[in-house]
């Protein structure tokens, strides 16, 4: 005599299937975006330190002070500049090949839908992250100059969230080297970074930069 299972038996075990998979997937998703965001900041980071190399050695310089890092505004390839920021994210943006340069306040660099929290809060729309200028990679990052800070979309603008912290994340430039906006500030104690969400600036995507880069990994 021929064995095997009931159509109810079989239709029970595929609803099983189907609860465990809806209960797991989101989360499996949800890990695999975060590490998608991390490896974007450090491939950014690395591309920063890679640029600051070639102002460098372009200019025969060890120090960026030297060239008058945040305050000079002496035209570049006959490009005039509004100001040093926009004038030091030109020098950046010519350390890449095949990006394009966005001007201050580009139409290019606008965001339907922006936010300073990692977690959405803080959102803005129609927002321009590009104050100072700017410019897209070939691979798809957006780099924003913003006074002396630079943010990056690791995934680009069209993609989102558009969270700080989550698909972007902040940098400041000393006259040495690509410091991560926060790291020397970070402490874990201070709720930084979601480490405590019921303490203040939590949510504040800016620190989140350091913590990922300390931690190889987005634990939040």
């Amino acid at each position: 005599m021929n064995k095997g299972f009931t159509l109810a038996e079989v239709l029970i075990t595929l609803g099983i299937i189907g609860i465990v998979a809806a209960m797991t997937l989101p989360t499996l998703v949800n890990n695999y975006k975060k590490q998608i965001y991390v490896v974007g900041l450090k491939k950014a980071y690395n591309n920063l330190l890679v640029s600051l190399n070639y102002v460098k050695y372009s200019n025969n310089i060890s120090n960026l002070d030297e060239i008058g890092w945040n305050t000079n505004t002496t035209p570049i390839d006959n490009k005039q500049f509004q100001s040093a920021y926009e004038r030091n994210i030109y020098l950046i943006y010519k350390g890449f090949t095949k990006a394009q340069y966005l001007e201050p306040l580009s139409k290019n660099c606008i965001y339907k839908s922006y936010a300073d929290g990692l977690d959405g809060s803080l959102s803005k729309t129609n927002y321009n992250l590009c104050i100072d200028g700017g410019f897209k990679t070939a691979d798809g990052m957006l780099y924003a100059q913003q006074g002396s800070f630079i943010f990056v979309d690791v995934n680009g603008i069209e993609k989102g969230p558009n969270f700080s912290g989550r698909d972007i994340f902040r940098f400041n430039i000393d006259t040495q080297r690509s410091i991560v906006y926060g790291r020397e500030g970070w402490d874990m104690n201070k709720g930084y970074c979601m480490t405590d969400p019921s303490k203040s600036y939590a949510t504040w995507g800016s620190y989140c930069t350091a913590r990922v880069l300390e931690e190889d990994a987005m634990n939040y």
